[in-house]
């Protein structure tokens, strides 16, 4: 009101507000909204791409520890029921027993020899999390990177190792084979348990075919270089999955698949089946391995043919760098997704 002018009578406009002028800034004539100062929330400000040649991270941000239990508790919770539902009716004589008064008098199988269908599945999916996690793990510490990718290839490989023998355990242990004599109480005889784990083969081992095709696919993240005083001998290189391994390891399992499915006609006389004699004196008849490569058909061309999606859909969706629109400096503390 002191300025010329001041006297004048308002124009239309807002009317004065004590709590508006309060958190203005005290200027001197007039200022452009372009000098005014900008506020950035503090996650807004993570969510910023890191600036071409500033020290890049070794640990990336985000996840609190306490939040890697749940997954992991989950993952136990699923093997271990996965392991009761194979184990059950060799252990627990109540899963072997039924009433047929309570089934309108029919004869049905007792829950112990049908709840070992639902192993496949919780131990695939339960080893499967743990899987996910160590590789997640990996990605986040330049310096426990190695270990931990080593620990997940271990993992890759007993779980691989646990499959196959599941799944061809009826040709490696003959003996096994035999069924269980009927007990005086009319119990139904248990299953040979190679019976039991065989489905389970084929789950665990498309999981490390997939684990491997990780391994072989996704190089690592964080790349040791010469120590100096700007990087300490840490870059992360990114850790980009490169699509012609994709294409060259999805082609051998493939194949591999395709020549297990073709082995009869490969091999005609491997179809011929033996006869093995256990030491209790017991005889059991053995295919050959043209006749049994067939159960390896389902994993070697599931994960093959996963693998091939993945590199198709990949190749689709990847961005191509070009010389209007260079490419963007990688974010080097998030997180793989």
């Amino acid at each position: 009101m002191f300025q010329r002018g001041g006297d004048a009578s308002p124009g239309p406009g807002p009317s004065h507000v004590p709590e508006l002028e309060q958190g203005l800034p005290h200027l001197s004539g007039f200022q452009s909204a372009q000098q005014m100062p900008i506020h950035v929330a503090q996650d807004q400000m993570a969510q910023v791409p890191a600036v071409p040649g500033q020290t890049p991270s070794t640990q990336a941000a985000g996840w609190p520890p306490h939040r890697w239990l749940i997954p992991l508790g989950a993952a136990l919770l699923m093997l271990m029921a996965g392991i009761f539902s194979l184990t059950a009716q060799y252990w627990a004589d109540w899963s072997m027993e039924i009433d047929p008064s309570k089934f309108h008098w029919m004869t049905l199988q007792p829950w112990g020899q049908t709840v070992y269908q639902a192993a496949p599945a919780l131990l695939g999916v339960g080893f499967g999390i743990l899987a996910v996690q160590l590789f997640l793990l990996s990605r986040r510490w330049a310096s426990r990177e190695l270990v931990l990718r080593t620990a997940f290839g271990l993992l890759a490989v007993a779980v691989g190792i646990a499959g196959w023998t599941a799944l061809f355990s009826a040709v490696l242990f003959p003996e096994a084979n035999n069924v269980a004599s009927a007990a005086d109480d009319a119990t139904p005889r248990l299953y040979p348990w190679p019976w039991v784990v065989a489905p389970s083969g084929a789950w665990l081992l498309a999981l490390a075919l997939l684990m491997l095709a990780v391994l072989f696919v996704v190089p690592r993240r964080w790349q040791q270089t010469w120590a100096d005083e700007e990087n300490d001998g840490v870059n992360a290189s990114g850790g980009v999955p490169s699509i012609r391994r994709g294409l060259a390891y999805g082609l051998v399992a493939v194949a591999i698949g395709l020549g297990a499915l073709f082995a009869p006609y490969l091999d005609p006389l491997a179809m011929d089946v033996k006869t093995v004699t256990t030491d209790s004196g017991a005889t059991s008849h053995v295919p050959g391995w043209a006749a049994v490569a067939g159960a390896a058909v389902t994993p070697f061309l599931f994960a093959g043919l996963a693998v091939l999606a993945w590199a198709a859909i990949h190749t689709a969706t990847a961005q191509v760098p070009t010389a209007a629109q260079p490419t963007a400096e990688p974010d080097r503390t998030a997180v793989d997704p």
